[in-house]
């Protein structure tokens, strides 16, 4: 298998890419040893390459435009042919809060989507064993800016034009990544209904609900 390196910045700047097909600017990050790149080692050209479109918001979370369709990943997942549906599945009531599983999209036998219905909106939680699948995963201190478990991660939101919204909560614990979407609205202020540390309870609610039950 080829070799994979997946550099992980803002949850959403995320390059997978082959080795011999990296920009320049990002060659010599896939090529250093340290998966985890300190906090203030990104240079300014690193820092214009990978966070194009991407502000820190007053809150701490970044925000991500130049995306116009990334709102619509969970809808989109769901309509692939592969999805899997489990249209007889038990609601769940959690807190205040009734979630649903709606199926799941098995891309490897190391990754796989599973996506709740959380009452009005829909939530998706991808859990991937990255080393099996042959990749390497790049950090950047720089760019955390929540902590899941003790383990830190990165918070992120991206918006359309109009009031649609998706953010991304993206972290690591030893070999596997867990990227957590969840779908928000924005209001006519530009501002998304959810708070972050909503965000991040329900990413938690997910976490605890995928650990319970076998697929």
């Amino acid at each position: 298998m080829k070799k994979i390196a997946v550099i992980l910045f803002s949850g959403f700047c995320c390059a997978s890419i082959h080795a011999q097909e990296a920009p320049e600017v990002v060659k010599s990050i896939m090529e250093s040893k340290s998966r985890l790149i300190k906090r203030g080692e990104l240079s300014a050209k690193h820092k214009e390459f990978l966070l194009k479109d991407t502000t820190l918001s007053d809150q701490g979370y970044l925000k991500v435009g130049g995306l116009p369709n990334y709102h619509r990943i969970i809808a989109d997942t769901v309509k692939i042919q592969s999805f899997e549906h489990f249209p007889h599945d038990k609601s769940v009531r959690i807190k205040s809060r009734i979630y649903k599983l709606v199926g799941q999209l098995v891309e490897s036998e190391n990754r796989k989507n599973i996506v709740y219905q959380a009452e009005n909106r829909n939530v998706m939680m991808t859990v991937w064993n990255y080393k099996k699948d042959g990749a390497e995963i790049t950090l950047a201190e720089d760019m955390f800016n929540v902590d899941i478990n003790k383990n830190p991660g990165t918070l992120s939101l991206v918006t359309s034009e109009g009031s649609d919204a998706m953010w991304k909560l993206t972290w690591k614990n030893g070999d596997t990544l867990f990227e957590f979407y969840a779908e928000d609205s924005i209001s006519k202020d530009r501002e998304p209904s959810l708070s972050p540390a909503q965000v991040r309870e329900e990413a938690l609610v997910i976490l605890n609900l995928n650990n319970s039950r076998k697929y």
